[in-house]
């Protein structure tokens, strides 16, 4: 199972529904060991912006290195794989990252629900694609058209 997983990471790779879910678990759990470890080593009662800064970086990280996977998925169920790259600016425009562009700029806190929605609509469109990966049957479990077989079988002849 982990050697499927790791072979997303090539160019064409692709995943079943229980490797992709072994995978994003895995990738969970080290991100949790590192967003612990992180904490622990940098405290954000006395280092405030470096702690965010720092916290931000590791979720790019973890968010780059998790899009080979969801790639590898979305071409399984034969989608678009260019979905992948909006994990990109959901981590750029999350929460965390624009009250730290704010703090850096000294720009005051917004107040407006408008970053709330912004989540909200990041979170409920990667839902969506989310839970697509999940019930969306795999292309190599869809039932081939006899004719369609037949021709391929010719064509390799």
């Amino acid at each position: 199972m982990i050697s499927r997983i790791i072979n997303c990471y090539k160019k064409d790779g692709r995943i079943g529904r229980m490797e992709f879910i072994f995978g994003l678990v895995l990738i969970s759990i080290l991100s949790l060991m590192v967003f612990w470890a992180y904490s622990s080593l940098v405290s954000i009662d006395i280092y405030q912006e470096k702690y965010l800064i720092g916290k931000s970086c590791l979720e790019l990280i973890f968010c780059l290195a998790s899009m080979p996977i969801f790639a590898a998925r979305l071409r399984d169920i034969e989608w678009p794989t260019y979905i992948v790259l909006l994990l990109i600016p959901m981590w750029l425009f999350s929460t965390r990252n624009m009250i730290i562009y704010m703090y850096l700029k000294n720009i005051e806190l917004v107040e407006s629900p408008v970053m709330f929605y912004v989540e909200m609509a990041f979170g409920v469109g990667s839902l969506v694609v989310l839970l697509g990966m999940l019930f969306f049957r795999t292309a190599s479990n869809k039932k081939i058209n006899p004719t369609a077989k037949n021709a391929a079988a010719y064509l390799k002849r």
